[in-house]
């Protein structure tokens, strides 16, 4: 395929490249020695986004040396945390962390920054351990509430619970959620209420009008709500839903032969619908409706999608999918073997008696309970469920009982809790002969750490890489090596470890000398191997039956992988002839290829195997590209389709499922004279610009969250940025605008072609030329909307259906 592309054409996707970079966090790794770069990172869903620009914060890997840290790679972090980092011109210190704080990262920003988000902590502990709950990915939405009635009570009072309140009814309904718990995290935002909160919320009809109860234990930080009306960032992190969980070697490895063997039926099953997935449309389809993963998983539903449209899966780009997905199915069962689990978040409530749960999506009868980490045999719990103990329990929740939930080491502010109902497991943990000898270690007394937060580079240095995932390799070690008598001590020590941020208790680290307590290796295979069932599996050496479980799936395995066909030779299921419009879009479609693919071979350079995560920036970029095309969008997806398929290059054509997916899956259907798949399309949560609430805490409007640019209720507007004296400036007024909830917009002629948008006096910018609305919409017109920024355009909403009526 020869296609010229203009400068212009390249031009104009390195701006939109430009502008979803400028929306990403810079990324860099130190080994004590030398900061290298790495691929940047979105603030994706979170609170921190909302209150700083990306560009004044900073994210840094900490990573021990191979040989191990020492005295000068802790000193050498310490002054760099503290000394700072120069980055385009500006200074980077230490900010604090989050819940990736043991895997060595850490957030350093700007002074303003540092001044701004600082007074939320007293101590360096809650700069680390509570700065997460500004960058907690609230995935189902975020939301600046004004006027919000709360209070908070102390622990137990109005049935609460440590981490769990309540939620009002009312306010659900306003906010267009289900009556289920959700787990929320809080910032506040008004003069003097400097408060973090996070937690688990139960939906209850509560008095004197009050939308939340917290209980003190879910306020975090170093202020409190103000008693009346609230103004806070509220995320809604999660909602409870039954889940299907994968087992793994921490839980199986506690169960003998004769147990695996009676759940090795399931295994089986499993492994039958595997074989053929690589080759065969159905079989693969069938595959990815067993996979232990959420039904929403972005890369599962894709795959799952454009299977149903007709792709074949020889594909290069669904052949990687699924190999991964693959791999991953052999690793759960060769270590976690048939057990079958469900998770429900965790919930409290008054006179459930111990050994009792409430699950009501769940039939009545014995199951056991049980929480991630296992550490020790009392990490499972035989519990009776009754599904009617709590009136009106909400659907995916479980209600434990407190002495229960100690014995696990949970609260309620969002852990998970698993139930395995099959009945091997139930006979092996409620068995007289269940580690009959077992007895439980005290962990040692703790006392709150307070450090300053002038402690903050030291605190945080010494707190990375917590030993959590050690004390569970060497407990495997233990078992595997036939020495149950070590577990107790690294039991307590595990214990100790998790409580190590906040409190003053440790983990005794002297408990991983012993060279036989070391992880297994084919468990330390399976975590980091990534060539392991998918290019090699061998059997090992051993006589537990993990190892025996184990190596009859690696029996199972078989390298007989099928080859993937060219990408060239999937170019007929959308045959570009069949969309005439799109020959005027092929230029455009390479160059936006073209630049999305350089930028995936820099982030390749810069790492082997990069996650989802490091590749947010490239398919951003094509998401922003697609939202930017808001009609003749069948013809831009097959210009993309073409652009991508007409090459014989060794790729997979991962640019092509990344933008304007539903008309590309409609295309690929109609060629091949199948139903176009039913696609559940997740709802994504409503931005502040999609959703507002007035000072008496009234939604003003239900999130629209089905609609699209190509909605004609939704107005795009183009050439603001092109005409700003100021980039950023003119991107941090629409922000401003954004938060701010409802605008009033007027038309005027002036800018561009046809009217132009003005907010104020500022203009927003114009329609485009190829939009429906081009050249319908009068002078004088005044109307409310709420705005939204995407790459270089600004997507009007308009409050009311009757607007384009409306006369100044």
């Amino acid at each position: 395929m020869n296609i010229q592309v203009s400068e212009q054409t390249m031009a104009d996707a390195r701006g939109i490249a430009r502008d979803v970079h400028s929306m990403m966090v810079a990324s860099y790794k130190f080994d004590g020695t030398t900061c290298k770069p790495l691929p940047a990172i979105t603030l994706r869903d979170t609170i921190a986004a909302k209150l700083v620009e990306p560009e004044n914060l900073l994210r840094v890997q900490l990573v021990y040396p191979e040989d191990g840290p020492d005295d000068r790679w802790y000193a050498s972090c310490e002054a760099l945390l503290g000394g700072g980092i120069e980055h385009r011109g500006k200074r980077y210190k230490i900010l604090g962390a989050s819940s990736s704080l043991k895997k060595g990262n850490v957030w350093l920003a700007t002074d303003d920054v540092r001044e701004k988000l600082h007074p939320y902590f007293i101590t360096s502990q809650e700069a680390l351990a509570y700065l997460g709950i500004l960058f907690s990915g609230c995935h189902h939405g975020i939301h600046r509430l004004e006027g919000v009635r709360g209070m908070v009570v102390d622990d137990g009072v109005h049935d609460t619970a440590d981490g769990m309140g309540y939620v009002s009814r009312e306010f659900l309904r306003r906010m267009g959620l289900p009556e289920r718990q959700i787990q929320v995290r809080f910032v506040g935002d008004q003069a003097g209420a400097q408060w973090l909160g996070k937690g688990t919320l139960l939906p209850a009809d509560l008095p004197d009008g009050r939308d939340f109860i917290l209980p003190k234990s879910m306020v975090k930080g170093a202020g409190s709500p103000p008693e009346g009306a609230w103004t806070c960032w509220f995320g809604l992190r999660d909602i409870a839903k039954t889940r299907r969980y994968r087992s793994s070697f921490t839980y199986a490895q506690w169960f003998d032969d004769p147990t695996l063997e009676s759940v090795w039926p399931v295994v089986e099953h499993r492994l039958e619908v595997i074989k053929g997935a690589l080759s065969d449309r159905d079989k693969a389809l069938r595959f990815l409706g067993l996979l232990h993963v959420d039904s929403m998983d972005p890369a599962r539903s894709k795959a799952e999608a454009f299977l149903e449209a007709g792709i074949e899966p020889d594909h290069p780009w669904l052949q990687r999918q699924l190999r991964t997905m693959m791999r991953r199915s052999f690793v759960d069962l060769a270590l976690g073997g048939g057990i079958e689990l469900t998770g429900r978040m965790g919930a409290w409530t008054p006179d459930l008696p111990e050994g009792v749960i409430c699950a009501p999506d769940l039939s009545a009868g014995p199951v056991v309970l049980s929480r991630f980490p296992i550490r020790d045999p009392h990490s499972f719990v035989p519990v009776w469920n009754e599904p009617d103990a709590v009136p009106d329990a909400p659907p995916g929740t479980v209600f434990v009982n407190d002495q229960d939930c100690q014995q696990l080491d949970g609260d309620y502010d969002g852990d998970m809790f698993t139930v395995c109902t099959q009945p091997a497991i139930l006979e092996a943990v409620t068995s007289p002969d269940w580690y009959s000898d077992y007895r439980r270690q005290d962990v040692p007394p703790k006392k709150r750490r307070k450090d300053p937060l002038t402690s903050l580079p030291y605190v945080a240095v010494e707190s990375i890489g917590g030993a959590i995932g050690t004390y569970s390799y060497a407990i495997a070690g233990a078992l595997h090596s036939g020495q149950p008598e070590k577990i107790a001590p690294l039991s307590a020590a595990l214990q100790a470890e998790v409580q190590s941020l906040k409190w003053t208790t440790r983990g005794d680290r002297a408990l991983l000398d012993d060279p036989a307590l070391a992880i297994p290796q084919f468990i330390a295979d399976a975590k980091n191997d990534s060539d392991l069932f998918d290019r090699k599996a061998e059997t090992v050496e051993g006589d537990t039956a993990l190892v025996r479980q184990y190596n009859r799936v690696v029996r199972a395995w078989s390298d007989d992988l099928p080859a993937t066909r060219p990408l060239v030779q999937f170019k007929h299921h959308v045959p570009i002839w069949k969309v005439p419009a799109a020959l005027h879009h092929v230029e455009e479609a390479k160059a936006v290829v073209l630049t999305y693919n350089r930028w995936i071979a820099s982030i390749l350079q810069q790492m082997k195997n990069p996650s989802q995560d490091d590749l947010t920036g490239p398919i951003g970029f094509l998401e922003a590209w697609d939202q930017s095309k808001t009609v003749d969008r069948d013809a831009w997806g097959a210009a993309l389709w073409h652009v991508v398929h007409g090459t014989r290059a060794d790729t997979t054509g991962s640019a092509a499922f990344h933008a304007f997916t539903e008309e590309l899956l409609a295309l690929i259907a109609d060629t091949a004279n199948l139903p176009a798949p039913m696609r559940q399309t997740q709802a994504k949560p409503a931005s502040d610009a999609e959703q507002s609430h007035t000072e008496d805490g009234e939604g003003a409007g239900q999130a629209p969250s089905t609609r699209t640019p190509g909605d004609p209720n939704v107005i795009p507007l183009v050439g603001g940025l092109k005409v700003a004296d100021d980039d950023q400036g003119f991107r941090r007024f629409i922000y401003k605008l954004s938060d701010a909830g409802t605008v009033n917009l007027r038309t005027a002629a002036g800018n561009g072609s046809g009217p132009g948008f003005y907010a104020g006096d500022r203009f927003v910018g114009c329609v485009p030329k190829d939009h429906l609305l081009y050249g319908s919409i009068p002078d004088g017109l005044t109307f409310p909307a709420r705005l939204q920024l995407r790459g270089r355009t600004v997507y009007a909403m308009p409050l009311d259906a009757c607007w384009l009526t409306r006369q100044n």
